[in-house]
């Protein structure tokens, strides 16, 4: 392990630092601020561990936390896969700084099951944890550390932290967001992503399940390490959560407008660009919804003979604890970070588009027809981003938050109700950068409303369409705000909830 402290400490917290200005400058994650209250803080827990996939900061948050504190109070230790428990103990032991920075910590083998050590033997020292392989650091919250440890969760990163470190819109923000690298390199391919899902995500679950193997809780997980099923449960949890996304935007559970029936439509419009043969093809989609049902088929998985429903369940709540899903209010299951929501989904469009079913029921308007899908693909994670980013919201965690659907009678796509005030604003989140009628008919609709404040026994005091267009005011009293606005202004745009 290589140990930093005073001077050494100093130059080698600034030759890092300058090495990464160069993708957000000298600006901090949001959570850094807890980190050093943390550590300022006279509290009873006196281990910080910063936890979260690989690629979220967790390393640069230490350097640029050590940087504002006091350097000759401060160490920072980097560990590696040839160290053990007993070394570490021994140079912490020695030293006589208080504040101890302990990097890649999880490769120690032993840490899971000696890690309460850290919170026992040094009552007079806060030390900060953090590794590659963070599930680790879960199972010693759920045991060795249990109520000793403060986490401080890294995987998330809302789009109003994004755009502030990085500078990128919106629309980079729903393709490649989720970590702080170029996502590019990430969420661009097949490849790219194959790689970082191995690496982030079921390297650090197979490794973690190893160490932690005494952990009760998750021993289904180390049997299926054991029968070498791990991996491929982990893979199939992934792409069936994947497959239940794409499914949910083709059947149109989110709208109500049959996704390819208006695609017909949009091809229609288009009617002097197609040919005898397309046009043939097209009206027969009303009767037998030929494209729509071959499509729907090739996104539903066939159930798994090698893999349970209750492995699958579990793997999903592990992956939820991990921050690579996030389940929502309503039950929803979704992507943390929307770059992989949406390469999983190219991808898995990809295959289907490419089959040669596919190609002869679509001679010359593919195009069309994966623009709509297209359309609808990305206001859907745009929504999920609104409501994952308003859940996480500091200001709005004692809300109730949810969307809304009256058994086909009308919905809204979200609300905030404030349970101790009543007061209540209501969403409709559209893709479009044009104000229609349409878009807001069920902010309007009295008796729709009044049913909605009586069920839920609050007041509507804002009827909000969040969009693409410039932030706004209409006659009627409907606002219209931009999405990036909105989303960078969380806090503002829902202080008349307070």
């Amino acid at each position: 392990m290589k140990i930093y402290k005073k001077e050494l400490l100093k130059g080698f917290i600034q030759k890092k630092l300058n090495s990464i200005t160069k993708h957000y400058g000298n600006k901090s994650r949001f959570c850094k601020k807890e980190l050093l209250n943390f550590l300022n803080d006279d509290t009873d827990i006196k281990i910080c561990g910063l936890y979260g996939l690989r690629r979220t900061g967790k390393s640069v948050l230490m350097y640029q936390t050590i940087q504002d504190m006091d350097f000759t109070n401060c160490v920072y230790i980097n560990c590696s896969n040839a160290d053990n428990y007993l070394e570490l103990e021994n140079e912490i032991e020695a030293l006589e700084e208080k504040y101890i920075f302990i990097d890649e910590v999880t490769k120690i083998e032993d840490f899971i099951n000696l890690s309460s050590s850290l919170a026992e033997n040094y009552p007079d020292k806060k030390i900060v944890i953090a590794g590659t392989d963070s599930a680790s650091i879960l199972f010693s919250k759920g045991s060795e550390l249990y109520d000793r440890i403060h986490l401080i969760h890294t995987t998330c990163i809302p789009y109003a932290e994004y755009n502030y470190l990085l500078g990128k819109s919106l629309e980079d923000y729903i393709r490649y967001g989720g970590t702080l690298t170029d996502g590019k390199t990430i969420y661009n391919d097949e490849d790219s992503l194959e790689e970082y899902t191995n690496t982030s995500i079921i390297s650090n679950i197979c490794k973690s399940v190893k160490n932690g193997r005494n952990n009760i809780e998750y021993k289904r997980l180390y049997d299926l390490l054991i029968s070498d099923s791990l991996e491929s449960a982990i893979n199939k949890t992934i792409e069936i959560r994947a497959r239940e996304f794409s499914l949910k935007v083709m059947t149109c559970i989110f709208n109500k407008s049959h996704i390819f029936g208006s695609a017909k439509d949009l091809v229609l419009k288009s009617r002097k660009e197609l040919d005898k043969n397309d046009a043939l093809l097209l009206s027969k989609w009303k009767d037998d919804k030929e494209i729509c049902d071959y499509i729907i088929s090739q996104i539903k998985m066939e159930k798994a003979d090698d893999i349970k429903e209750s492995d699958i369940e579990l793997i999903t709540n592990f992956l939820v604890k991990l921050d690579v899903l996030t389940k929502l209010p309503n039950g929803e299951i979704i992507f943390t970070q929307p770059g992989m929501q949406y390469c999983l989904a190219e991808i898995l469009m990809d295959g289907i588009v490419n089959t040669s079913n596919y190609q002869a029921l679509f001679p010359n308007t593919q195009q069309i027809i994966l623009d709509k899908i297209h359309q609808d693909m990305v206001g859907n994670i745009l929504e999920n981003i609104i409501r994952t980013d308003i859940i996480k919201s500091s200001s709005l965690t004692q809300m109730k938050v949810n969307k809304l659907d009256f058994n086909g009678n009308g919905e809204f796509d979200l609300y905030i109700i404030n349970p101790d005030t009543k007061k209540a604003i209501v969403y409709e989140i559209k893709r479009s950068s044009k104000i229609v009628e349409n878009q807001y008919k069920y902010l309007i609709d009295e008796e729709f409303c009044d049913d909605f404040e009586i069920s839920h026994q609050c007041q509507i005091i804002e009827k909000t369409v969040i969009y693409n267009g410039n932030t706004q005011i209409l006659e009627n009293g409907i606002k219209y705000y931009n999405a990036e606005e909105f989303l960078k202004n969380i806090n503002n745009a829902t202080k008349i909830l307070l």
